[in-house]
């Protein structure tokens, strides 16, 4: 994989930054409306912090498709246990990302497998993925209590170390004052099965299904 700087990453990810940002508040509102209504059955909140991270992590997958289905220099690659966004605008740096809840450093967080290994060094290649696409971890960081996104970081990583870092978070607040905020599709307006979301999907060349948990 490719070096690349922060001055080229986000000057290829701005046009995307409000998209992104989307997908991550998207799926938290919808997670708070899971957890409103599990609180409106007189059931309790979620015991473990990581059932909270996997159910905004699986919105989040539901919503991707949808907010990026009219880029076509954006697809997004379905796999069995995660998803990943490519961005390939024409003439420029392909760019690779996870979308994932961040640690404190703001780093994805993984199982460590091989594939995380090779996602995370920038000497290796990912397989079944463009050879010149560059890897990177779009992470949320949540409020301090919990009820909201209140950061999105765009990370380039060497393993564990984190080479540089920028925040769109201050993007999203003021596409908020502004009232521009992209709406996400209801639920019971989503695609309901993989053909529905055409050549936004990109088959994987490789089988080998990688664990991500997305929570902690």
């Amino acid at each position: 994989m490719p070096i690349v700087t922060e001055v080229e990453v986000k000057s290829l990810l701005t046009p995307f930054h409000d998209k992104i940002r989307t997908v991550f508040e998207g799926a938290r509102a919808e997670v708070a409306v899971m957890e409103a209504f599990r609180r409106g059955q007189g059931m309790r909140d979620y015991r473990y912090p990581r059932t909270l991270a996997d159910s905004i992590y699986d919105a989040m997958a539901n919503l991707v498709g949808d907010v990026f289905d009219d880029e076509n220099d954006v697809s997004v690659i379905f796999e069995p246990q995660s998803f990943k966004v490519l961005f390939y605008p024409r003439g420029e740096q392909p760019i690779l990302a996870r979308f994932k809840k961040g640690d404190e450093e703001g780093r994805g967080q993984n199982h460590l497998t091989q594939t995380v290994i090779a996602f995370t060094d920038p000497e290796q290649c990912l397989p079944g993925f463009p050879k010149d696409a560059a890897c990177i971890d779009i992470t949320y960081a949540s409020d301090e209590l919990g009820t909201k996104i209140e950061k999105v970081l765009v990370v380039y990583r060497d393993g564990d170390r984190v080479l540089w870092s920028y925040s769109i978070s201050d993007i999203g607040s003021e596409m908020r004052d502004s009232g521009n905020v992209l709406p996400f599709a209801p639920i019971g307006d989503r695609p309901d099965s993989d053909d529905q979301l055409g050549a936004l999907v990109l088959p994987k060349a490789s089988d080998e299904a990688e664990k991500e948990p997305s929570g902690e």
